[in-house]
């Protein structure tokens, strides 16, 4: 059988640079927070964890504020002008972040990126659905490993800047810089054959407002919330507390931290472009079993290694497996609900998962405070992934009938 040849637009790099970049925002923070915490006075060696931890979470309580606002300027102005929005949030909080001077300051201003960031993480699935509704898996799946490729390239470049004695002030306004470019994407004059997808069902706030609560009633949904949600602790607790875990249980430099976050992304990179490529849409629900499966089983070894080396190995093996989970449940909710606008569900299901990620970097900072190190978090890692599996066994076949008459 002759597979169809990727059909890449425009609008499909804005939407890759624009997941690129957004990685740089949630990536950063992790790899320079011994460093901020040092400068700024919440030293995380002396307990500062769960400050460490509160810095994503409310960042992430201003990200679902503006996916909510978000979804309803998606569905009166269009995806385009919302998702330009959304990088000038990012922008803006990143440049502004670099002239913190406390640490209330840092949160604050973390607060304005996360907006932008969160709303355009919403936005992304939802723009690549609509360049491509026939085969999203694959295409929202690809834009996915360049959310990856952006984990790489901020933790090695970030580390190795660090480890050469560079200020975390300027790390961030360089990376601030390739903000830029999906901006000058999406601002270009649109030429001929460059359609930007809107949404089938544009209409009034009030429209908007009554498809997110039908969506809402609908038993259905709520699984693939929870899903995405343990899909998101896992890969919170990596992204975020890996640099600081090699640092302070290995002895390690911060270069070696962002490796190993690095490493992780590599997996995750080399899995999401070949699972995006060869995923059939009407499979999916097997692959998440499968790759579930397997991201439970790998994580599960991580809080007994007790070399370097053998944790970079784990750790990219898992990315292997972790990779493709995120745009699968993302993919497989939309295929299970067509009822309802894809722009809405997509949205929606990134609202709970930025608030999942939210309330679980503050909760596993606080577990980490508790117990004096970053052992115990990781338990927590094959759990999540376990308690994913589960729950996908509980989303069937049924049709639309599911929903709850209120």
């Amino acid at each position: 059988m002759q597979k169809r040849r990727l059909q890449l637009g425009r609008y499909d790099w804005a939407v890759f640079m624009g997941l690129f970049v957004e990685a740089f925002t949630m990536q950063v923070v992790p790899v320079i927070l011994l460093a901020v915490s040092n400068d700024l006075g919440f030293p995380l060696a002396a307990g500062g964890f769960a400050q460490g931890g509160l810095i994503q979470f409310f960042s992430g309580i201003t990200g679902v504020i503006a996916m909510l606002f978000g979804s309803f300027l998606a569905s009166k102005f269009g995806k385009r002008v919302t998702y330009i929005l959304s990088l000038t949030g990012l922008f803006l909080g990143i440049v502004a972040l670099a002239f913190a001077q406390t640490y209330l300051m840092f949160v604050l201003l973390m607060m304005l990126a996360g907006a932008g960031g969160s709303l355009l993480i919403g936005l992304a699935p939802a723009i690549a659905h609509g360049l491509h509704p026939k085969d999203s898996g694959k295409y929202i799946t690809i834009a996915n490993s360049f959310w990856s490729v952006g984990m790489l390239l901020t933790v090695l470049l970030a580390g190795v800047l660090l480890g050469a004695g560079v200020s975390w002030r300027y790390v961030l306004l360089l990376g601030s810089t390739a903000v830029l470019l999906p901006i000058i994407i999406m601002l270009l004059p649109q030429k001929s054959g460059d359609n930007f997808p809107q949404n089938n069902e544009e209409g009034s706030m009030r429209e908007a407002g009554r498809v997110k609560l039908r969506l809402l009633r609908t038993p259905k949904f709520w699984r693939f919330i929870c899903m995405l949600s343990f899909v998101t602790c896992s890969e919170l607790i990596i992204g975020l507390w890996t640099p600081s875990y090699v640092q302070l249980n290995f002895k390690a430099s911060a270069e070696a931290g962002g490796l190993a976050v690095g490493v992780f992304a590599v997996g995750m990179i080399i899995s999401r472009f070949v699972s995006g490529y060869l995923v059939k849409q009407d499979k999916i629900k097997l692959f998440i079993l499968g790759y579930g499966l397997s991201a439970c089983l790998l994580t599960s070894t991580f809080p007994f290694i007790h070399t370097l080396l053998w944790f970079y190995v784990m750790l990219f093996v898992s990315g292997l497996a972790i990779a493709p989970l995120w745009p699968y449940i993302q993919s497989y909710c939309v295929d299970q609900l067509p009822e309802y606008d894809k722009t809405v569900v997509l949205i929606l299901l990134s609202i709970f998962g930025v608030c999942a990620y939210s309330v679980l970097s503050w909760v596993s900072g606080i577990i980490a405070t508790e117990f004096d190190n970053l052992n115990p978090v990781y338990y927590l890692v094959p759990l999540s992934y376990l308690s994913c599996i589960i729950m996908l066994c509980f989303t069937g076949r049924e049709k639309h009938s599911d929903e709850i008459i209120l």
